[in-house]
């Protein structure tokens, strides 16, 4: 178990190129994840809940960009325990070649899931849709484990 902190504010007046770059630079300087959730908010104005999880280390850095990118006011700082599954990463022959696939194990259940990047590039490679580079990835790790 560790602990993050998550910052989170709400915007109402943003536009999407600002959202989206926003997004990149918050992940670009330490983020671990970036979401904006859809909600109504003050007045019945349709507007975001920008939510980042980080180290607590980078709370403080990471909220004056938010600050400066959106103009909010005010940014909402929470710390919480996170559990975390274990997970590996593992080589898996393929009739692609070598591909990456992560292990997930969880009481239960074990998750097996290959590495985005390598299905993005072979998809784009080979003009294949993603999901069926994918199945094929995870027939072959199935098969050799």
């Amino acid at each position: 178990m560790i602990e993050e902190c998550m910052l989170e504010t709400n915007l109402d007046d943003i536009s999407g190129e600002i959202l989206g770059y926003t997004a990149e630079r918050l992940l670009a300087e330490g983020a671990k994840d970036v979401c904006f959730i859809p909600i109504f908010a003050k007045k019945g104005r349709p507007g975001f809940m920008l939510q980042v999880i980080c180290e607590k280390k980078d709370s403080r850095r990471l909220a004056a960009i938010i600050m400066e990118e959106t103009g909010t006011l005010g940014v909402r700082e929470v710390i919480f325990r996170k559990h975390i599954a274990k997970r590996k990463i593992k080589e898996v022959k393929t009739k692609f070649g070598k591909v990456r696939v992560k292990i997930s194990e969880t009481p239960g259940l074990n998750r097996v899931k290959p590495e985005y990047e390598d299905v993005r590039k072979i998809s784009m490679k080979l003009k294949k849709p993603y999901r069926e580079v994918y199945d094929e990835i995870v027939k072959s790790f199935q098969r050799q484990f």
